[in-house]
Order: C-alpha cells, then structure tokens, then sequence
C-alpha cells in the first residue's frame, strides 16, 4: 500500500465486493475528484476487473491510488470521507470510525441501509446510481469535507 501525505485529508472509496461492477460510477467519482483534488488524496479499492478496466481507460491522477483490493479498517481510522455502497459491514466500519459517507448502493440491501445512514441518522449523502454526476457529487465532497457536523 502507499504512502500518504499526512498532511492531505483522505477519502477513501470502495463499492464492495459483489455488485462493484460499475465502472462508470467510478469514472464518475475520479471526474468529481479531480473537481476537489487541491489537498485531498483519494484510494479507489475496485476489485481486479474494474482496475483493469479503469487503468487501460481514464487518467488516474498522481493523488488518486487505484488498488484491487485495500485494508479497509487502516484506511477508515485515516480516512475523512468514505464513498460506499452502503454494504453492512463497509457501513459498520465506517459508522464505528466515524467517517461520514456518500452512499452510492447498488443492490440487495444496499438502499435500504443508506437511506437508513443518510435520511435516519444524517451520517452522509445519499445519490441513485443511475443518476449520479459529477458535478453534485463535487459538491458533497466539498460539503462534507467542510462540514464539521
């Protein structure tokens, strides 16, 4: 794993390990990053067929590192911002480190979990997966990276 500029606030992203097949939404996240990207590191955990995918198809920014697979609770307890899929245990992590969110649920049980988190508790911003921008999700990182509450 690398190393990380102290000093930079982390957001860390994983869309899980089953339904994280979405590469647009990944292309959608390094769009809104490069938006935000000033004093901000971001890891991308996708799983070894989207990496593949992502790494022949888009630029990858020098602050951004794409992994196939990352040590998620390392990354938490660092972490300022954690984009999810809301998947139970990705959410039990990151509530337990007190990481806010930007849920992104895919399938299953997903939505139910992040209205919960979102709607519920107000720990993140929840969007569709079918209509996700970078642009608003520019905005939600901005806002939860400056929004101590």
């Amino acid at each position: 794993m690398a190393t990380f500029d102290l000093q930079k606030k982390l957001i860390y992203v994983s869309l899980g390990t089953v339904f994280n097949n979405k590469t647009e939404i990944y292309g959608i996240i390094l769009d809104a990053f490069r938006e935000n990207d000033e004093n901000l590191t971001m890891v991308i955990s996708t799983g070894e067929n989207v990496f593949n995918r992502l790494t022949e198809t888009r630029f990858i920014p020098p602050n951004v590192h794409l992994v196939k697979s990352a040590p998620q609770i390392d990354l938490l307890r660092r972490a300022s911002l954690f984009i999810t899929h809301s998947g139970m245990n990705s959410t039990s992590e990151s509530v337990h480190f007190g990481v806010p969110m930007i849920c992104i649920p895919i399938a299953a049980d997903q939505p139910l979990v992040a209205n919960r988190i979102t709607n519920d508790l107000g720990l993140g911003i929840m969007f569709d997966k079918d209509s996700i921008n970078s642009k608003e999700l520019s905005r939600a990182i901005e806002k939860i990276l400056n929004d101590k509450s």
